[in-house]
């Protein structure tokens, strides 16, 4: 087990036995459940709507019922689609205008938290995430900056469709902090408030990334295709949560380049195109991953110390990815964590076993 206080449990947001088992003896919910990303939502739309509302709600009526005092919903920068000045930035008090099936459903739960349930007994704060980049245990590389930084270090080029479109941009590191910070923040500075979650200075648009790629990774060939079809484009201001809640990032796009390059370089993730990725040190036994995780060559289950000794790279590399209770690594999981003090308990994610699947 990665951490005495941790205890896994398999379930589906959608089912109300498992929540309710789930949510026994918890403080604090962390909802990440979804159907994640524009293309899956619009491949699995029925089981979208189940996973992304549906099971939403669910939860939230459950916790609310079972006494659950905290509830803070991943909600995306997507929400804002296209910004109808492209020389302006969006704030939390911009129009929403959602282009796909995976941001209405966000919008919709968002405007059911704050609007419909904003005098419910929980305290529910919407988070809107930035793009995410960075290493994590089941690391994504369908994402900008993991893929261009990967495509470039792997092929030694990147085609880049629509150079000129905007997007914030924010370390799986810090998204993860930023969960923590509106857990532990005074009750009335967070209940029923929305936060964008990233830094001002982190939006790039595509042809400033792959120039980010370019500084690191030697001889890339890029390939830029005109287009005008993304229909999202948005740059975000994120002084409301600086200024309300003091966060602030610790790691930017370049920093994530030189993660991603470096683990691919290494050897510590050695398929990059697939799910279960396998990691090694130069000279020591092979390490697997599979599912999020890590297992050594007699396919024995490693903590994270057995995991950083192996790899040493890893801890520094990730910024001690394992010691974060609520991981992002487990967007497909139920995680629960007892023994700690009540407002660091809780229900951190419950999500739909079709997850598993487009991950």
């Amino acid at each position: 087990m990665l951490h005495p206080d941790f205890e896994f449990m398999k379930g589906d947001v959608r089912n109300a036995d498992d929540v309710d088992n789930a949510l026994k003896g918890i403080d604090a919910i962390a909802h990440l459940a979804a159907i994640v990303g524009d293309p899956a939502c619009k491949k699995f739309s029925e089981e979208a709507n189940e996973t992304n509302w549906d099971g939403a709600v669910l939860l939230f009526n459950k916790a609310e019922a079972a006494g659950v005092k905290r509830f803070v919903f991943a909600s995306t920068c997507s929400n804002y689609g296209k910004m109808p000045d492209p020389d302006s930035f969006v704030t939390e008090t911009s129009a929403l205008n959602p282009v796909s099936l995976y941001a209405e459903l966000k919008v919709k739960f968002e405007k059911y938290l704050l609007e419909e349930r904003k005098d419910s007994r929980m305290c529910s704060t919407a988070l809107r995430f930035s793009t995410v980049y960075g290493f994590s245990p089941r690391i994504r590389f369908d994402l900008t900056v993991n893929e261009f930084t990967r495509n470039a270090a792997v092929h030694g080029e990147q085609e880049i469709w629509g150079q000129q479109f905007w997007r914030p941009y924010c370390h799986v590191d810090d998204l993860a902090r930023s969960v923590v910070l509106v857990l532990e923040s005074p009750e009335e500075k967070v209940r029923a408030n929305v936060f964008n979650v990233g830094s001002t200075e982190e939006n790039y648009n595509k042809g400033m990334v792959i120039q980010e790629v370019c500084k690191v990774v030697p001889n890339v060939k890029v390939i830029y295709v005109d287009s005008s079809e993304d229909p999202r484009d948005y740059r975000v201001n994120f002084d409301k949560i600086k200024n309300e809640l003091g966060f602030t990032i610790t790691k930017k796009v370049p920093d994530g380049v030189k993660e991603i390059y470096t683990l691919l370089k290494t050897g510590i993730v050695t398929d990059s195109f697939s799910q279960n990725s396998a990691i090694y040190k130069p000279g020591l036994q092979q390490i697997s991953r599979c599912n999020g995780w890590f297992f050594d060559q007699n396919e024995n289950r490693l903590s994270q110390h057995q995991v950083f000794a192996y790899c040493p790279g890893v801890g520094s590399l990730a910024g001690g990815f394992f010691s974060f209770k609520i991981r992002f690594l487990g967007w497909r999981n139920g995680l629960q964590q007892r023994g700690r003090p009540a407002q660091h308990r809780g229900l951190y994610l419950v999500l739909s076993r079709y997850a598993q699947l487009l991950r």
